[in-house]
């Protein structure tokens, strides 16, 4: 990402995105990334969704699990059918045991459950707060799904009067649906 000036308006097209190996090295897979953000793998670790801000999408890559490269790029979810006033900016996303994402929408404070085969939205989860910026499931029974969200940009009238909860982390229960534990980087 390049330099930010305020969120979400960097300079363009300065990111790239890496795979660090199990043997230490590092690959650049994609060039010309404007605000890199979600990452998740389909339940058969064959699709990697990864999230560029800026453009709105949600893009997929067919993912070989044995080398960690990617190809076919594709969008899965376009967040440019609809307004940043109703969709906002994909940040990030967590995936669940039913292989639907859950997409944090910055600056519409939103998550939203996307069937990534359809690009359809499932269900979607409001907050008193609109910089929304990623959601992970967790608790005992990965049932819980917890929400950040930011607070910087917002004026100290927008913090009192408007957003007083934002940068807060929510916890969201009773979604009828959960998810799994993170997978975890091993060193060899």
């Amino acid at each position: 990402m390049g330099r930010e000036s305020e969120p979400a308006k960097p300079e363009r097209q300065m990111g790239s995105l890496y795979s660090f190996s199990k043997d230490h090295v590092l690959k650049k897979h994609v060039d010309k990334i404007d605000i890199s953000n979600g990452l998740a793998w389909s339940l058969d670790n064959q699709t990697m969704f990864y999230i560029d801000s800026l453009p709105r999408k949600v893009f997929a890559f067919d993912f070989d699990v044995t080398d960690g490269n990617i190809s076919n790029q594709r969008t899965a979810i376009d967040f440019n059918t609809s307004t940043v006033e109703e969709l906002g900016y994909p940040d990030g996303m967590c995936i669940d045991v039913e292989g639907k994402l859950w997409v944090a929408c910055y600056n519409a404070g939103k998550v939203i459950r996307f069937d990534p085969e359809t690009a359809k939205q499932l269900q979607a989860v409001n907050f008193p707060a609109k910089r929304i910026t990623s959601c992970c499931f967790g608790g005992p029974n990965y049932d819980e799904l917890y929400v950040t969200c930011g607070k910087t940009g917002l004026t100290d009238d927008e913090f009192s009067n408007q957003q007083p909860l934002a940068g807060s982390i929510f916890k969201v229960t009773g979604l009828g649906v959960h998810g799994s534990s993170a997978p975890a980087y091993v060193d060899n």
